[in-house]
Parts: C-alpha cells; sequence; structure tokens
C-alpha cells in the first residue's frame, strides 16, 4: 500500500506542474480537459476509470487550481476519440457546460466564490 500511495503522491505532483504550465502557455482560458494521469486517483487509470473519463481542471485565481474528475458526455468523447477535436482545443463554452453538467455542488459553489472574488 505503502508503493501506491507513493505513487499517488508523485502522479499529484506532476499533474499540477503540468496543469500549472498549461494554464501559464494559456492565459485566456479558465478551463482544461486531459486525461488522467496513471494512478492520479489512487489506482491504475485502466482499472479505476472508464475510458470517457477525463480530468477537467478549473483555473480559479492566482494559481488555484481544482481538479475535477468527469464523464464526457457521448459527443464530446467521440469527438475526442476519433481525433476531431484535440483536448487542447476544446472549446471553453463547451468545458463550461461539462463542468455545469459533471461538477458537485460543492465544486459549483467553489467556482462560484473564486468568480465573484
Amino acid at each position: 500500500m505503502t508503493n501506491l500511495i507513493a505513487l499517488h503522491g508523485k502522479e499529484i505532483d506532476a499533474a499540477c506542474d503540468n496543469d500549472r504550465q498549461w494554464f501559464v502557455d494559456h492565459p485566456g482560458r479558465q478551463f482544461r480537459l486531459r486525461r488522467p494521469m496513471p494512478f492520479e486517483f489512487e489506482g491504475p487509470v485502466a482499472v479505476t476509470l472508464e475510458p470517457q473519463t477525463y480530468v477537467l481542471v478549473v483555473s480559479l485565481a492566482g494559481g488555484v487550481r481544482m481538479r475535477v474528475k468527469c464523464e464526457a458526455n457521448d459527443q464530446l468523447h467521440t469527438e475526442i476519440k476519433s481525433g476531431h477535436l484535440h483536448l487542447d482545443a476544446a472549446p471553453e463554452q463547451m468545458l463550461r457546460e461539462t463542468f455545469q453538467r459533471t461538477a458537485s455542488p460543492e465544486e459549483k459553489a467553489l467556482l462560484s466564490q473564486f468568480t465573484k472574488e
């Protein structure tokens, strides 16, 4: 179990670094959709997540980010899987709608709190 915890911690660090850099490189964006990293959610991705599971990263303010595990709707998943939509090119409005559809009430409240400030 210790090895799993160590892998999970390393994947979280890698995911945070990757997300931070992505938002630096895309300053006008608030939402990012990406595939989960192995062990990011405390287990091997192939074992714990469905193929249409993605991570929706939300830039809140001042470098603060929130990661939301989400299921892509059929249309979005099909477009990504077919290669018609690259994750980095997913339209901001589409990702905002995905957030509203999949986020918990607590996650929505957190976004609302940062949006008002």
